[in-house]
């Protein structure tokens, strides 16, 4: 018989503590990976000048889905159901469900137990000071911009991918997804999920880390997609794995006598690292589908 789900939402002070991972370790093996968690980060003290609290906090989001995935690994799951979002910036209605609230507030890695999200925040606050909230759309660099991908058994990485790009974005997300015709090739493609459904799972990501934003959808079915053709696009974000590509975004733009377009790029994740280097080690679609097929009782 199997154990009914608790839904459970922990809220992190940022800026993260410089021992956060262990503080992270500790607090999320107390937890467990087999219930759908919402990690939710308080901004406090700001530390940063604003030009540059989008890249910290990308990079805060990278370093507790890190964790999470570390975390998932020690409890032998391949990943722990879980979104990370941002205090004022998320859809507020995510956090008024009656779920269960824990806070780590501290460096003693203790989970406090609270009855909601209010109380969670002000715990938050009576251990770091408060601080002034952050109008994070007036700090985005892009009124319309562009992300792009297979979306496939939607992950850490993906999500990580998402958010940098809300953070980035004023007005509207074009939200790129590859066609299923262009994915056949793929290792245990059967496995893979619909096309309906990889935008069903990026697009609410989206909409709950940002919900002011607009998601335009298009069916990607070739290497650029819109970020090559539409004169008001302003950002393509894209992972350092596409760097080669995405590059040459602005050359196909330079052909059709369109002005480029800036390109941020984020990086891949893996359970050890926020910035990792290994390719192979990295937090992947490919390594679901792979635990999928076994599961399923071998190749397809």
């Amino acid at each position: 018989m199997e154990t009914e789900t608790q839904p459970t939402t922990l809220a992190i002070a940022y800026p993260l503590p410089a021992d956060h991972a262990a503080l992270l370790h500790r607090a999320l093996d107390s937890l467990s990976a087999r219930d759908p968690l919402t990690v939710v980060l308080v901004p406090t003290t700001r530390t940063e000048e604003d030009s540059v609290l989008v890249q910290a906090v990308t990079d805060a989001i990278a370093q507790v889905y890190v964790a999470l995935a570390a975390a998932a690994a020690r409890h032998g799951a391949l990943d722990w159901i879980t979104q990370v979002l941002v205090a004022g910036l998320a859809d507020p209605s995510l956090l008024a469900n009656p779920t269960v609230f824990y806070v780590l507030a501290s460096s003693d890695a203790v989970l406090v137990r609270v009855s909601s999200w209010s109380e969670a925040v002000a715990a938050i606050n009576v251990v770091n000071k408060g601080g002034p909230e952050v109008a994070w759309r007036s700090l985005a660099s892009a009124d319309i911009a562009a992300v792009g991908g297979t979306f496939d058994h939607l992950h850490a990485g993906h999500k990580l991918l998402l958010a940098a790009t809300a953070l980035r974005t004023r007005s509207t997300v074009v939200l790129g997804v590859v066609a299923d015709a262009l994915l056949a090739h793929k290792q245990c493609a059967a496995e893979m999920e619909p096309y309906s459904q990889r935008v069903a799972a990026a697009a609410k990501y989206l909409t709950e880390f940002a919900p002011y934003l607009a998601v335009e959808v298009v069916e990607l079915t070739d290497a650029f997609g819109p970020a090559a053709t539409r004169p008001d696009m302003d950002l393509l974000v894209a992972t350092v794995e596409t760097a080669a590509n995405s590059g040459k975004v602005n050359d196909e733009r330079a052909k059709r006598g369109l002005r480029p377009i800036a390109i941020e790029l984020i990086p891949v994740i893996s359970d050890k690292s926020s910035t990792e280097a290994a390719m192979s080690a990295k937090i992947s679609s490919t390594t679901i589908r792979q635990w999928l097929t076994a599961c399923h009782g071998g190749a397809h």
